[in-house]
């Protein structure tokens, strides 16, 4: 990929000043220490190129006057404290975790030129991240950056998430699709809840699973994760868990609703509320039919903005639970309050969609964040990769995947029963 600006998908540029060959290596000497000198390298020979670059970064009286003697003196480029500064803002920038989110957009885009929509770009990064902790477990001076993305880097991206989320869908799609999203949301929390615990899984894992099946795939999972204090481990399990099924249903669906003889309302409202992941639903529903694949998507908007209510929900319970912990320890000094758990990430979240419903935030803009949320999320979703042992994974594996499966055919059956009880199945329509 040629340096400078790397568009993704055609809406979401990443701006790489070294060059995009620079950023792999600057990650590979980030996890093997060496980075001092790749940074060195990197910087002189760009600046033989271009010899205001080292001009503009560095302050004044650190870089040589002079294009090509610049390039001549290149170990004269900075000062020791400069280059402490470009390693500071490296590790900051995360550049590892943005490499990974680069790929694996990239990988996605390639993916859907072809036809296919099996694997989304979240997932694709997670797996990455695996494969490269498998060789380059995180180092000290990683580790910071790493948990940076994963944490603050992924609640800032559900904030941005809000601005595609117009509440005013909800009345759009009718109170039908209400009406089935409260039975599978029921059945995932509540079969759910039952089900994980029968299979001895530990309740954030079982929660992070029911939540992603029962609302949005890993923007659910993202959003709930920090509010239970779930680890990167519980999150790699709920995201394969999803995205397993998402893979079969994507196939499967559209074969499902056409021996149905299911109209494009049906279908989308199924698709809508029984599959995971939002660019599984859009893959499914247009899979069907153009009708189908609208109704698809404004049924997943409006399943979305369960989010709120569900962190809110957990956070009630964290609350409980370390009230709990505290009693059973004999130390009643422990005071856990609401406010010391309360997700204000999602405050942010509510902010951004309430803005967009009152057409403070435009069109254009609302999907220019949304793309800028989704890239970060890849981004927050490599960090967890990197920092998920492959191994430790496949050990327990097995009964989360079943866990998901199992909530997730248990969806697929009471969506489609409820739909029939209402008339929407086989030929009605949501409007």
């Amino acid at each position: 990929m040629a340096d400078g600006i790397l568009f993704v998908r055609g809406e979401l540029g990443i701006a790489a000043s070294l060059g995009i060959g620079a950023l792999f290596r600057l990650a590979h000497a980030a996890f093997i220490g060496d980075e001092q000198r790749i940074v060195a390298k990197t910087v002189i020979a760009r600046q033989a190129r271009k010899g205001h670059l080292a001009r503009a970064l560095a302050p004044a009286g650190q870089v040589p006057a002079g294009g090509q003697d610049e390039a001549d003196s290149g170990h004269k480029f900075c000062t020791a404290p400069f280059r402490r500064d470009i390693l500071h803002i490296l590790q900051q920038l995360v550049v590892v975790d943005l490499v990974i989110a680069v790929v694996a957009k990239f990988l996605e885009q390639l993916e859907e030129s072809v036809g296919l929509h099996l694997i989304g770009a979240s997932v694709i990064a997670m797996f990455i991240g695996m494969i490269v902790n498998r060789f380059y477990a995180p180092n000290d001076k990683t580790k910071p950056g790493i948990k940076f993305t994963s944490k603050k880097i992924l609640k800032f991206a559900i904030i941005l998430l809000g601005a595609s989320l117009n509440i005013t869908t909800v009345l759009t799609v009718g109170k039908f699709s209400l009406t089935v999203m409260l039975f599978t949301l029921a059945t995932c929390f509540g079969l759910g809840y039952v089900i994980g615990k029968a299979l001895g899984l530990d309740w954030k894992t079982s929660s992070l699973i029911n939540a992603g099946t029962g609302i949005c795939g890993g923007s659910a999972i993202a959003a709930i994760a920090p509010v239970i204090e779930a680890t990167d481990m519980d999150i790699a399990y709920g995201m394969s868990a999803t995205f397993l099924f998402d893979t079969i249903m994507v196939v499967v669906f559209p074969l499902l609703g056409r021996a149905m003889s299911l109209s494009d309302a049906a279908f989308g409202l199924w698709a809508g509320t029984a599959v995971n992941d939002t660019s599984s639903v859009v893959a499914t529903g247009y899979a069907f039919s153009e009708a189908a694949g609208d109704f698809a998507t404004m049924v997943k908007l409006t399943r979305t903005l369960a989010i709120i209510p569900t962190v809110l929900v957990f956070a009630a319970i964290s609350v409980h639970l370390k009230k709990k912990a505290a009693a059973q320890s004999g130390n009643h000094g422990v005071k856990v309050n609401m406010k010391s758990v309360f997700p204000w990430f999602i405050l942010g979240f509510l902010a951004m969609s309430i803005l967009c419903s009152v057409g403070v935030i435009p069109a254009g803009l609302a999907t220019t964040l949304k793309s800028i949320s989704k890239f970060l999320m890849v981004a927050a979703l490599a960090a967890i990769g990197l920092n998920t042992n492959f191994a430790a994974l496949c050990k327990s594996g097995a009964k989360p995947m079943l866990h998901g499966f199992i909530i997730s055919l248990l969806v697929v059956l009471v969506a489609i029963a409820v739909e029939y009880v209402l008339g929407i199945a086989p030929s009605g329509t949501l409007i």
